[in-house]
């Protein structure tokens, strides 16, 4: 059913791009930027907070006048966290007339994305998409797929250099999620590069999503007197509850960490005195000292009074190089959209200055974010 629903889509965006020659205008000749978010699903947190990014940007876009006097409107679908429905919403915002599309959330449903985009001819940009072959095969980019994260590689790198060389840690176990691609090759990467830089990885445990008790493998962990740290990477949701336990099973080690963390349930899942000498990789820290920082959060307290986490930042960051893309292209041609987005250099963003390299990854800096009793208290910046 999936399959025929689309090959309808495929041939209804066939259909619309003849009629309107290629361009993107949608109904009424709007302008129309799509997003394809994860808003419900195990990725829904993320791509709530991703869409109040989008949102805030395409909102103060059209204060500073829009797009040569005319307003961008955002028509919003939700991937479900599923890969097939984000394919087939991809295919849908296409046909509807869009000239760019910012998703979708997660690397599952990124992948999907990305190859609809390439099959319909509409650039996407992914907020938070950090598995190496969402964007690229590994010698060249897909065409129009894009991402203003870093890839999970680069992360992995950094986190196993963070542990060796900034740290001094020799000796580490690992802890990650045996159901997870994000896990798995995080883990993969992070144990290839701590051997290379002289240290050793002493063990490996696994647990799969959704596991509620870790109490097995953290025994077996507090048990071990050689481990000096451990590298845990994963989603917030478990790696909460996990160390909540070590900490009620004196298991106290410096706890290594990547962009998962990152969530508003963190503390809550983890008890604020779990959450010492944590350190863990992120695109985002509320510690940033730019102007284009203190901008955002300002303007993000004043639409939605709270304070942003990094996923709408990424969100906010992944729209306005989409919008400063159109302005370069001059139309809302997909085609030229695309091209402008390909060949953006230097774009200063809130979570750095963005390039777009071959394998149309970002180029940029990313931070090391250390807590204590829950709190960011040091942001190393790590460039790349």
């Amino acid at each position: 059913m999936k399959k025929y629903l689309r090959l309808m889509v495929m041939a209804f965006i066939t259909l619309s791009l003849v009629a309107c020659g290629g361009s993107a205008n949608g109904a009424d000749g709007k302008l129309l930027l799509g997003v394809n978010f994860d808003l419900t699903g195990p990725g829904m947190q993320y791509g709530v907070a991703e869409l109040e990014g989008v949102e805030l940007a395409v909102k103060l876009f059209n204060e500073k006048g829009g797009f040569n006097g005319r307003e961008v409107e955002i028509v919003s679908r939700d991937g479900k966290s599923d890969p097939s429905e984000s394919y087939l919403v991809q295919m849908a915002l296409a046909e509807e007339g869009v000239f760019a599309i910012i998703g979708a959330t997660i690397s599952g449903t990124s992948a999907q994305a990305v190859k609809a985009s390439g099959e319909a001819q509409v650039p996407t940009i992914s907020p938070s998409a950090t598995t190496d072959t969402v964007t690229n095969d590994g010698t060249v980019g897909y065409p129009f797929g894009y991402r203003v994260c870093y890839s999970d590689m680069f992360q992995a790198v950094t986190m196993a250099n963070f542990t060796v060389e900034t740290k001094g840690f020799k000796k580490v176990g690992i802890i990650a999620d045996n159901t997870s691609e994000y896990a798995q090759g995080l883990s993969k990467i992070y144990k290839e590069y701590v051997e290379k830089l002289g240290g050793e990885v002493i063990f490996e445990e696994f647990y799969a999503q959704g596991e509620s008790d870790f109490s097995s493998i953290l025994t077996k962990v507090k048990n071990n007197q050689e481990v000096e740290a451990l590298f845990i990477p994963g989603y917030y949701s478990e790696i909460g509850p996990l160390l909540r336990q070590a900490h009620q099973l004196d298991v106290n080690l410096p706890i290594l960490g990547v962009d998962g963390y990152d969530s508003v349930d963190f503390v809550d899942l983890a008890g604020a005195e779990a959450l010492n000498n944590v350190f863990y990789s992120n695109h985002y820290s509320k510690l940033i000292n730019s102007e284009e920082h203190s901008a955002f959060v300002d303007a993000f307290v004043a639409e939605y009074g709270k304070e942003p986490i990094g996923f709408a930042a990424l969100a906010f960051d992944a729209a306005n190089l989409a919008l400063d893309a159109l302005v370069r292209a001059g139309e809302p041609d997909p085609i030229k959209v695309n091209d402008a987005i390909k060949n953006t250099k230097g774009f200063v963003a809130v979570t750095g200055t963005i390039s777009i390299n071959d394998l149309h990854n970002a180029e940029k800096s990313t931070y090391v974010i250390e807590l204590k009793d829950g709190v960011e208290v040091n942001a190393t910046i790590v460039e790349p």
